[in-house]
C-alpha cells in the first residue's frame, strides 16, 4: 500500500508517464500471449514481422487511450468514462493491429486479434480495477468513525473524499432505500437509518 501511496503522490505528468509505460508493457504482453496461445510455438517471438507489427501498433494504441481520456482519469475514482475509454481504446488497438498486419508481411492468424483484445482487457482494465479496489479496501481505521447518510452518488463521492482525508473513517452508510440495505459500496456496508436509534 505504501508503494501505491508513493505513486499517488507523483506529479500528474509523472503519473501519466508511468501509466503509459505500464500500458505499453501490458499491450506488448497481451500481443505475445495471444500469439503464443494461438500458435503454441515460442519461435514466433523471433519473427521480425511480428516485432515490426507490435512496434508500429503500440504507439497508435497509446495515442487512442490518450485521446479517449484514459490518462486524464483519476485512477482512485475509476469512473464509467475511464471504463469506456479502456474498452474503446482496446477496440481501437485491436483494429489497428489488424489494419497494420494487413499492410505488412506479418500474417496474423485471424483469432489472434480476439485473443489479444481479451488479454489487453484483462491487463489494462484489470490492473486499474485491482488498484482501485486496493485503494478502496485501504480504508484507514484510525480516523474518527463516521456514518454517511445516503448511499447514492453524493454519498459515494463523500466516501471517496473522507477516505482520502484520513481524518475520518467511514464505517457505514445509512439510506432510506430498502433495496440498498445489506449491500456493500467500496467496502462499506449500507444499513437502514434505524441503526442510528
Amino acid at each position: 500500500m505504501d508503494f501505491l501511496q508513493s505513486l499517488f503522490r507523483l506529479e500528474r505528468s509523472q503519473k501519466r508517464l508511468v501509466s503509459i509505460a505500464i500500458d505499453t508493457v501490458f499491450l506488448s504482453f497481451a500481443f505475445w500471449a495471444a500469439l503464443l496461445v494461438r500458435v503454441d510455438d515460442v519461435s514466433v517471438l523471433l519473427n521480425k514481422h511480428y516485432w515490426a507489427l507490435l512496434i508500429t501498433s503500440i504507439p497508435f494504441s497509446i495515442f487512442a487511450f490518450a485521446k479517449l481520456g484514459l490518462y486524464r482519469a483519476v485512477l482512485r475514482y475509476m469512473s464509467l468514462q475511464a471504463i469506456t475509454a479502456i474498452l474503446l481504446g482496446i477496440v481501437t488497438s485491436t483494429v489497428t493491429l489488424v489494419f497494420v498486419s494487413y499492410f505488412t508481411d506479418a500474417s496474423l492468424p485471424r483469432t489472434v486479434p480476439v485473443i489479444y483484445a481479451m488479454f489487453a482487457l484483462v491487463f489494462v482494465g484489470g490492473s486499474r480495477a485491482l488498484i482501485r479496489s486496493m485503494v478502496g479496501s485501504g480504508l484507514k481505521r484510525d480516523g474518527e468513525p463516521v456514518i454517511i447518510y445516503g448511499a447514492g452518488v453524493s454519498g459515494r463521492q463523500l466516501l471517496n473524499s473522507l477516505v482520502l482525508s484520513h481524518e475520518y473513517y467511514p464505517f457505514a452508510f445509512v439510506d432510506d432505500d430498502e433495496a440498498l440495505h445489506g449491500t456493500v459500496i467500496q467496502g462499506v456496508h449500507v444499513h437502514s437509518p434505524s441503526i442510528i436509534d
